[in-house]
C-alpha cells in the first residue's frame, strides 16, 4: 500500500499514545474480574451456587441484587487485600436474613431467581445456598479470613457434596476454595482454581452436577 504523506505523523502520534499508556497503566498484572474480590464470604456462597448450570450474567445480577437490597458493599476496594472482618457481613447475619423470610420468599423478593440446582432431583438455588452457608458455619467459618481453614479439607468437602444437585462426587473442583486473584483458570466451563485466602467464588468439583 503506497504511503501518504501524513502517515509518518500518524504512526509518530500513535506511538506518543501507546507510550503515554504504558505511563499511566500498569498492564503488567491482568485486571481482577469481580468475583474474585467479593468484600464478604456470603457473596462468595451466592456465586458458587447460582453459577451452577447457568450464564454468569444471572449469577452477577442475583449478587446485585442482593448486595441493593440489605445495602451492601459488593467489591473490596483492592482486590489482594481481605477487608477488616468489622466491615465483612458475618455467615451468621447472612444465614439469619434467609432464615428470616424462608428459601422460597428469599429467592423471590431478594433474589428475584428461582432457579434449581438441576433439572432432576435437584433443589432451589436460594435452599443450597442456605446449606451451604450451614455447612461452612458449622466448621466455625464467618469471614474471609476463616476459610483457609477449610481448605482442602476431606470433612467439608464431603458435607457439601451432599447438597442435593450442587456437586458430583468425582471429576475435577468446582467453586469451594476462594482463589487468589491473578491465578490461572481451567477451561471456560470448567472453572478450576488454586487458593489461598483471598475472597472470590469457592472452587470443589468441576464437572457438572448431580441429577
Amino acid at each position: 500500500m503506497p504511503s501518504t504523506p501524513d502517515m509518518p505523523f500518524r504512526q509518530d502520534c500513535l506511538d506518543k499514545l501507546l507510550e503515554r499508556l504504558k505511563v499511566t497503566l500498569d498492564l503488567s498484572t491482568p485486571p481482577v474480574s469481580d468475583e474474585y474480590a467479593y468484600q464478604s464470604l456470603p457473596l462468595c456462597v451466592l456465586d458458587t451456587i447460582f453459577s451452577i448450570n447457568a450464564k454468569y450474567e444471572s449469577t452477577r445480577n442475583v449478587i446485585i441484587r442482593y448486595c441493593d437490597h440489605y445495602g451492601l458493599q459488593r467489591v473490596r476496594q483492592d482486590p489482594d487485600i481481605l477487608p477488616p472482618i468489622e466491615d465483612q457481613e458475618s455467615l451468621s447475619g447472612f444465614i439469619g436474613k434467609i432464615t428470616s423470610l424462608g428459601v422460597e420468599e428469599f429467592a423471590k423478593t431478594i433474589l428475584a431467581n428461582r432457579q434449581r440446582t438441576s433439572t432432576r432431583n435437584g433443589i432451589l438455588k436460594s435452599e443450597a445456598v442456605l446449606r451451604f452457608a450451614q455447612v461452612l458455619q458449622a466448621h466455625k467459618v464467618e469471614y474471609l479470613q476463616d476459610v483457609e481453614t477449610i481448605q482442602g479439607k476431606e470433612f467439608f468437602e464431603k458435607a457439601i457434596k451432599e447438597i442435593p444437585g450442587a456437586f458430583r462426587t468425582g471429576g475435577a473442583q468446582r467453586r469451594c476454595q476462594p482463589p487468589a486473584p491473578h491465578f490461572d483458570r481451567g477451561p471456560a466451563a470448567v472453572p478450576v482454581h488454586r487458593y489461598p485466602a483471598a475472597g472470590g467464588p469457592f472452587v470443589v468439583a468441576a464437572g457438572g452436577v448431580t441429577d
